[in-house]
C-alpha cells in the first residue's frame, strides 16, 4: 500500500520550496494565506492503469499507480497568478520531476494551464491552474501463507441472540 501521508509531503514541500508561497489542500475549512499561494486538490487517487501485481526477490509486491492532482494559484493580482501557474509548471516539467523521481515518484503527465477565476462579491481572485499526473508504486508485502482447510461450524439462530 502506497503511504498517502509521505507522498502528499514529498510533493507539496518540493512546490513550496521552489515557489516560495504557502501550498494547502483546497477546500479546507481554516482561513486560506494571504495571497499569494497555490492549492491543491487529490482529484485521482489510484486511476485505473491496467497494471498487475509483480512479485520482486525484495519480498515485495508492487502495481503500477497513477494519481491525479489539480494544483490552483491564487492571487488578487492577475500577472502574479499567471507568474507562479508558470513557474509552478515548470517545476512539475523540470527540476520536480528530478526531486520526485529520488522520493519514488514519477511525473507522468503536465496539463495546460487554464483560466479557473472566481467572482467573490464585488472583485475578482484570480485563479491559474493546471493539473498533473503521478505515477508510483503500491507495495505489500508477499504472503505466501495459504488456508489450505477451512472448518465451517453451523450455530443455532438462537446461540447468536444469546439465548
Amino acid at each position: 500500500m502506497i503511504d498517502l501521508s509521505e507522498f502528499r509531503k514529498n510533493i507539496v514541500f518540493g512546490l513550496r520550496n521552489h515557489l516560495m508561497i504557502p501550498v494547502v489542500r483546497s477546500n479546507q475549512t481554516s482561513t486560506p494565506p494571504k495571497y499569494p499561494y497555490c492549492s491543491y486538490t487529490i482529484t485521482s487517487i489510484s486511476n485505473e492503469n491496467k497494471g498487475t501485481w509483480g512479485e520482486y526477490e525484495d519480498g515485495i509486491q508492487r502495481q503500477p499507480l497513477i494519481q491525479k492532482w489539480s494544483f490552483t494559484i491564487q492571487s488578487d493580482d492577475v500577472d502574479e497568478a499567471l507568474s507562479y501557474a508558470l513557474r509552478a509548471r515548470e517545476y512539475f516539467d523540470n527540476i520536480g520531476r528530478r526531486y520526485l523521481r529520488t522520493k519514488k515518484i514519477v511525473v507522468y503527465s503536465v496539463g495546460n494551464i487554464n483560466n479557473r477565476d472566481n467572482l467573490i462579491t464585488i472583485e475578482y481572485e484570480y485563479r491559474h491552474g493546471f493539473d498533473v499526473e503521478f505515477y508510483t508504486m503500491s507495495e505489500l508485502p508477499i504472503n505466501n501463507e495459504y488456508t489450505d482447510d477451512v472448518v465451517l461450524k453451523l450455530v443455532d439462530k438462537n446461540e447468536i441472540n444469546g439465548g
